[in-house]
């Protein structure tokens, strides 16, 4: 039988690559929001400022990305002042994805990544498949990883001495007024262009499909715009669905009860904890899990 492997950010931790520790992406991301605070006033009339990202930083001990991304993410939806029709959302979940996949591959005009600790890598040869939940796997030279989130392309940024920052594809299109602004902040930075629709992306406690699923559907809060398009969606983890033992590696319980609920199908899940005996997520990792377990430490791999 097929060898399975599903990886998470754990990866990154393990191959010790610099600059993706979470705080380091949680303080390039505030950074990147205030450095897009024009965009975010043209599209919702909110701004962010240094003190608003103190705030908010502030409401979690949790750094991770999706985790600050949910008290943004409201953050603009109380403030706005205008209707919060699927469209406004739409724009702002866009918006958002703009600013972490800036944060999590970028530290100003450098691209991370590029150096880990090949050493600390498991034993991948031992897999037939690999999945991961992370847009790009560094290591991944013969490009054998399955991308469950969808797959970053990094050639599409030529970098330059400005820092980087992504902008949104759509509303560059059909936006009134978002192109102009693009151009004017290209004197300054890096603007690229992003198509955030085949990112699978939530800010914490939004489901995931129900995220990805906005404006795919007809409703009375969906209004026809130049700057929206139809799209058919994929079904969310998809390519796990003819796979029944999984070996987990440095993904969280939290989050995502749409891949829970794929994993708890399955016959066989081994899923390997960084410091397993100490660690919270093996309680919360035990609870999660229904189907056949079992719960190691990651050195075992």
């Amino acid at each position: 039988m097929a060898k399975n492997l599903l990886l998470g950010n754990g990866i990154n931790m393990r191959l010790k690559i610099k600059g993706l520790q979470e705080q380091e992406i949680a303080e390039r991301f505030f950074q990147d929001l205030i450095r897009s605070s024009c965009l975010f006033e043209l599209l919702f009339g909110v701004r962010f400022t240094e003190d608003i990202c103190k705030a908010l930083l502030m409401k979690t001990n949790k750094k991770g990305i999706e985790s600050l991304s949910y008290f943004v993410y409201d953050y603009v939806l109380e403030n706005m002042r205008i209707p919060k029709s699927i469209n406004v959302r739409m724009r702002l979940l866009d918006a958002v994805i703009c600013c972490a996949i800036s944060a999590i591959f970028y530290k100003d005009n450098e691209r991370l990544g590029e150096f880990f600790e090949e050493k600390n890598l498991p034993n991948i040869e031992l897999y037939d498949n690999i999945f991961t939940l992370n847009y790009i796997e560094y290591w991944d030279k013969e490009e054998r990883s399955i991308y469950l989130h969808g797959k970053y392309d990094f050639d599409k940024v030529k970098c330059n001495n400005k820092p980087v920052l992504h902008y949104s594809y759509e509303r560059y299109l059909g936006y009134k007024g978002y192109k102009e602004l693009i151009d004017k902040m290209n004197r300054e930075y890096n603007m690229c262009e992003l198509y955030t629709r085949p990112i699978v992306f939530s800010p914490e406690f939004y489901k995931k499909i129900e995220m990805m699923s906005m404006g795919a559907y007809p409703s009375e809060q969906l209004y026809p715009s130049e700057d929206l398009f139809l799209v058919d969606m994929p079904e969310l983890y998809e390519q796990l669905k003819d796979i029944y033992e999984l070996d987990v590696f440095g993904v969280s319980p939290y989050g995502d009860d749409d891949l829970i609920k794929c994993l708890n199908t399955m016959n066989n899940v081994v899923v390997y904890v960084y410091n397993k005996e100490n660690n919270v997520e093996t309680t919360v990792w035990e609870r999660a899990l229904v189907c056949p377990h079992i719960i190691k430490d990651s050195k075992e791999l």
